[in-house]
C-alpha cells in the first residue's frame, strides 16, 4: 500500500499571506488586505486542488477545484462575464459530484481508469466554464430612499447594523433632517428602521439590515447617508463585512462605535469639540483622518497589523499623541483595535 504524502495546503498558505502582509506593510502592494482578499480568495480553492493531487487524492476532484479556482478567479479579475460568489452558490453541487465520481473509482489506478478520471475531471472543469460564460450572476440592486426628519432634537444616537456592504456617512446640508439618503439593496434583503421620537431632546434611531435566506454577492449593496451637521450624534455601526466610510470632520459627532469581522473603515473626526472613537477590525485595514494640530490621544492595538504615523506624532507603548497639538476648542480620544492588516493615521 503507497503511503499518501503529507499536506502542504496550510505550510504554503502561511507561506503566501506572509510573504503577501510584508509586502504590503512595505508599501509593495496597494490597497488593504480586505480588497485584496474579496478579489484573490479562489486562490485558495487553486491550492487545495494542487495539494490534492500532490497527495494523489483521486483525479476527479483536484482537477475540479483547480479548474474552479481558475475560473472564479478569472471573473473576480473580470476577465468572465461572472462574479465567483454568485457562481458558486449555483454550480457548487458539481463538488458533489466530482467526490462522488473518485470514490466510484477509488481503488482502480490502471491506466484506463486513471484517463477516464481525468477525463471525467476535465469535463466537469468545461461545464463550469460553459456555465461561468453562458449564466448571468448578475444581481439587480433596488434602490430604497429614506429620511428621517430632526423633530426637534437636540442630540441623537443613530445605530447601523448592516450583514454585509459598503456604509457611508457625510454631513448633511439640511438642519431639519435627521438623516437622509438611500440604500441599494440586493433582492432578499430586508431593511428595517425604529425611530423613537425626542425624550429629553434626544432621539434615537436604529437601521438595521439583514438577509433573508443565503445572499451571495451582498458586498455590492451601498447604503450612502448624510447625517444632521449641527446637533451632537452618537453613531454605533456594525458592518460584519465590508467598508466603512466616514466623513464627519463637518458634523457635530461626539461618538463613534464601530465594530467589522472583515473589511477596511474610514474615519474623519472633527476637532471643534470633544470626541471619542472605538473602532475594531479583525482583518482588514483602518484610515484614521485627524485635523491638522488637533489635540489627539490614539490607544493602538494593533497586534499583527502594519501601523503608520504621521510626522511627528509619537508613541509610548500602546498610546499615540501629538505634541504639537494647538489649544484648540475640542479634543479627540480614539482606541483602535485591528488583528491583522494595517492601520493608517493621516493628519489633514
Amino acid at each position: 500500500m503507497v503511503e499518501k504524502r503529507r499536506s502542504l495546503f496550510f505550510p504554503v498558505l502561511l507561506v503566501g499571506v506572509g510573504i503577501f502582509l510584508l509586502l504590503n506593510n512595505l508599501g509593495f502592494i496597494e490597497g488593504s488586505f480586505y480588497d485584496s482578499l474579496r478579489v484573490y480568495w479562489p486562490v485558495l480553492l487553486i491550492l487545495a486542488g494542487l495539494d490534492a493531487l500532490y497527495r494523489g487524492d483521486g483525479w476527479v476532484w483536484p482537477l475540479v477545484l483547480l479548474g474552479l479556482g481558475t475560473i472564479l478567479l478569472l471573473g473576480n479579475l473580470n476577465y468572465l462575464p461572472t462574479s465567483a460568489l454568485p457562481l458558486l452558490a449555483k454550480i457548487w453541487p458539481i463538488l458533489l459530484v466530482a467526490i462522488g465520481l473518485d470514490i466510484a473509482f477509488s481503488g482502480k489506478n490502471t491506466g484506463w481508469y486513471t484517463f477516464l478520471r481525468v477525463g471525467l475531471g476535465l469535463l466537469l472543469v468545461g461545464l463550469i466554464l460553459w456555465l461561468a460564460v453562458a449564466t448571468s450572476t448578475a444581481a439587480g440592486l433596488v434602490r430604497e430612499d429614506f429620511e428621517q426628519p430632526r423633530n426637534g432634537a437636540e442630540s441623537s444616537q443613530i445605530d447601523f447594523s448592516i450583514v454585509a456592504g459598503r456604509l457611508m456617512l457625510e454631513p448633511g446640508t439640511d438642519p431639519e433632517q435627521l438623516i437622509i439618503g438611500s440604500a441599494d439593496l440586493l433582492e432578499g434583503v430586508s431593511f428595517d428602521t425604529d425611530y423613537t421620537a425626542p425624550q429629553n431632546g434626544q432621539s434615537n434611531l436604529r437601521v438595521e439590515v439583514a438577509n433573508k435566506g443565503l445572499i451571495v454577492d451582498a458586498s455590492s449593496m451601498l447604503f450612502d447617508y448624510a447625517v444632521n451637521p449641527e446637533i451632537p450624534l452618537t453613531i454605533n455601526a456594525d458592518v460584519t463585512v465590508g467598508e466603512m466610510d466616514f466623513n464627519l470632520a463637518e458634523t457635530a459627532v461626539t461618538a463613534v462605535n464601530t465594530e467589522m469581522a472583515v473589511g477596511r473603515q474610514v474615519m474623519r473626526l472633527p476637532c471643534d469639540s470633544d470626541t471619542t472613537a472605538n473602532l475594531e477590525v479583525a482583518v482588514g485595514g483602518i484610515d484614521l483622518y485627524i485635523p491638522r494640530g488637533c489635540d489627539v490621544t490614539i490607544n493602538l492595538d494593533n497586534g499583527l497589523a502594519h501601523a503608520s504615523l504621521p510626522p511627528g506624532y509619537q508613541r509610548s507603548g500602546d498610546v499615540v499623541t501629538n505634541p504639537a497639538a494647538g489649544r484648540g476648542p475640542g479634543s479627540i480620544e480614539v482606541t483602535l483595535e485591528l488583528t491583522m492588516g494595517r492601520v493608517g493615521i493621516h493628519e489633514e
